[in-house]
């Protein structure tokens, strides 16, 4: 019997044992709301998950999953499959849930120097113009702000509505928007 060790895998020739990992169809990032985290495996599989930071190959808090697994804050879900006494390896996947800011005030205070990922309640946003790969807006109340990034599409007078998840970066000390598009998933635009 020949003893392969790849990455953290123990396979033996003559009788191979191999868990696939559990996949994630609702891939981990940055989400505006709850959602509905859904796995899949190899047929026969059956998966567990902690949802604690702990393995659920030897956590007492893993559950079997049977339905979709809901998810109203920030969560890490950690996932293996089983098959009799054989586990796969754990696999996670990070659900950050975002609160939309609501004003450009808030906006601007959480900014940093780092992109960050937002997401912005866009209602009664207008386009103030457009000038090379700068796109401004205002919110109504006499705050503005710029979105760096070519191809955006918008033109003066645009009127936004929606929610968005958005790149935000303090720079030269001003809050901006990066690569901010007219079809951004979540907003609507009207002339």
């Amino acid at each position: 019997i020949s003893l392969y060790v790849d990455e953290i895998k123990v396979t033996y020739e003559s009788d191979v044992v191999v868990i696939n990992t559990p996949k994630f169809e609702t891939k981990g990032g940055n989400y505006i709301g709850a959602q509905y985290v859904v796995h899949s495996a190899d047929e026969g599989a059956k998966i567990f998950y902690t949802v604690d930071g702990t393995d659920p190959k030897t956590s007492e808090t893993a559950k079997e999953y049977s339905d979709a697994i809901a998810i109203a804050e920030t969560t890490t879900i950690n996932a293996a499959a089983k098959v009799g006494e054989a586990w796969s390896e754990t696999v996670s996947a990070t659900y950050t849930i975002l609160t939309p800011i609501a004003t450009m005030a808030d906006l601007f205070k959480a900014a940093t120097d780092k992109d960050t990922e937002v997401a912005i309640n866009f209602n009664g946003w207008v386009c103030t113009g457009a000038k090379g790969s700068n796109t401004y807006f205002s919110d109504g109340n006499g705050n503005g702000i710029v979105s760096y990034g070519s191809n955006a599409g918008f033109k003066a007078g645009d009127k936004l509505s929606g929610t968005a998840i958005v790149t935000l970066v303090l720079y030269n000390g001003y809050a901006e928007i990066k690569n901010f598009t007219n079809n951004a998933e979540g907003i609507e635009v009207a002339e």
